[in-house]
């Protein structure tokens, strides 16, 4: 039987400024955190919701969706800082 990994596909378009909510996380009460991300480390993402609150969450730790978007992103595929991901 021969071992099977999988790779995920990085997401490498810019995040800052995207509105998204927080669909599946480790922390269940993270899960439904919705907001706009105003700063992204390589392993962090900065959201502020609606109210002004800023949250940060692990990105290793969370599946986000994007607003308008269908699919679902988990958060290790953005595990690398912005500018590395963009740059491919």
């Amino acid at each position: 039987m021969q071992n099977q990994m999988t790779r995920e596909t990085v997401f490498s378009q810019e995040l800052i400024g995207k509105k998204v909510i927080i669909a599946e996380s480790t922390n269940p009460s993270q899960v439904g955190l919705s907001g706009k991300i105003i700063d992204e480390t390589k392993a962090l993402l900065v959201i502020s919701d609606e109210r002004g609150n800023v949250f940060r969450v692990l990105k290793n730790t969370v599946t986000i969706k994007l607003e308008g978007d269908s699919h679902l992103l988990r958060g290790t595929s953005l595990s690398k800082r912005p500018e590395e991901r963009i740059k491919g």
